[in-house]
């Protein structure tokens, strides 16, 4: 990645951060409205948020190219590879007001982008879907030159 690849990266995460400190109640209620049957789905998101920045905190912190390459982040493009058939698939997570299933852009709140977000490169995770359990392989981790990296 470039410096200015880099540098580009960083700022939306850091544009991710500001959005988050600023908006996560807002975002939260936009999309897990407070009812009894949403309050364990919204306190999971609410917890993986929390883990999230964290996260995000300290790569932007970190000034290394393979810090920003290494884990599943919202905005990154990422190749995995279903082990039970070796066959690909490039996705990019996004935020959910972003997604385009037929471009490969994917919520991270969805099932699947839930399941992939923080997953490191070259780990095995187990992926629950509705059809069952699929394991993947994370093979690619790139930033994304896609425009729509930060809710708004």
């Amino acid at each position: 990645m470039s410096l200015s690849h880099q540098q580009a990266y960083k700022d939306s995460l850091v544009k991710q951060l500001r959005y988050f400190d600023e908006q996560k109640s807002a975002f939260l209620d936009q999309h897990f409205p407070y009812s009894s049957e949403g309050l364990r789905e919204r306190q999971k998101i609410d917890r993986l948020l929390v883990r999230y920045v964290s996260e995000v905190e300290r790569m932007v912190s970190a000034s290394d190219e393979t810090t920003l390459q290494s884990t599943v982040l919202i905005g990154s493009r990422v190749t995995i590879k279903y082990t039970n058939d070796n066959e690909t698939e490039t996705l990019t997570i996004c935020f959910p007001d972003q997604t385009d299933p037929d471009a490969g852009h994917i919520s991270f709140l969805s099932p699947f982008g839930m399941q992939l977000l923080l997953a490191s490169k070259n780990e095995r995770i187990q992926i629950d879907t509705p059809a069952g359990s699929l394991e993947v392989s994370i093979e690619e981790i790139e930033y994304s030159e896609w425009e729509g990296l930060t809710s708004e």
